[in-house]
């Protein structure tokens, strides 16, 4: 019981929760300092994001899905969070290594507070994809509502990759420059503007070795179809969930001491 106790004080950072939540209100406040539009820039850059790839899969590649422009929505959405929070991940803790000699603090501190800000903007953005939903006709299910646990465990993922890619970025400066590239690489290995039954049988195991496979597959069975989050769905995209997120403990219990000495 201790352990998990301790596992959550590190994980979320309860002893700097009050510095979390002080970090999150900057980071917004920075994003959106004399914009003209402010928050609506959160809602503008996804719309605009999925048209973009609604016009090029619907009318160059041809995709044959219906209402398809909902179909690119509830993948884009989430993919923006997923991109957001890997690449400001990976340069948190270099980012920020002057405070980290100075103040002690928990190396995945300003981890947590970048992904909280990246979740914020994304459930701001959310609303772009029931506007266009409604506009459309397309019929939401209660089904929907699995959004949610998918939401979290997505959350859960992309804290814990992007604090052990900010743990690499120490050592290999590199990184961020294969980051882009594995980015990119990703958006097309994972079934976020097709859907998965048009892959080739013998590639589905992608959708299954990829961690973000099943997460943006469930997103449109829920959303998209109006089903309900399959316990097959559930358990792989836990599974990946709970690795990462004991790869991260034992990381940072093991390496945060030899980090900060390094920076």
């Amino acid at each position: 019981m201790m352990f998990v106790s301790n596992f959550f004080r590190s994980f979320l950072c309860l002893d700097h929760k009050f510095v979390v939540f002080h970090l999150v209100l900057r980071n917004l406040k920075l994003k959106y300092r004399r914009s003209l539009f402010g928050i609506v820039w959160s809602l503008l850059g996804p719309g605009l994001s999925g048209f973009v790839y609604y016009f090029v899969f619907k009318y160059v590649v041809k995709m044959d899905i219906e209402n398809y422009l909902v179909f690119v929505l509830s993948g884009v959405l989430p993919w923006g969070f997923v991109t957001n929070s890997l690449t400001s991940g990976l340069e948190t803790i270099v980012g920020n290594h002057t405070l980290f000699n100075k103040i002690p603090l928990r190396l995945n501190v300003f981890n947590l507070s970048e992904n909280v800000t990246h979740l914020v903007n994304l459930l701001v953005s959310i609303p772009v994809l029931f506007f266009f939903s409604f506009v459309t006709g397309h019929s939401l299910s209660i089904n929907s509502l699995y959004l949610l646990p998918i939401l979290f465990m997505l959350f859960l993922l992309t804290y814990s990759v992007g604090f052990l890619l900010g743990i690499v970025f120490v050592y290999f400066r590199d990184l961020r420059h294969i980051m882009s590239i594995v980015l990119q690489v990703l958006f097309y290995l994972t079934p976020i503007v097709y859907k998965t039954d048009m892959i080739p049988e013998q590639f589905k195991m992608i959708v299954y070795l990829n961690p973000f496979g099943v997460f943006f597959d469930s997103i449109h069975q829920v959303y998209y179809y109006g089903n309900a989050l399959s316990l097959n769905a559930l358990g792989i995209m836990a599974s990946w969930s709970l690795f990462f997120v004991l790869v991260f403990h034992f990381v940072s219990t093991g390496v945060s001491r030899r980090i900060v000495e390094d920076l």
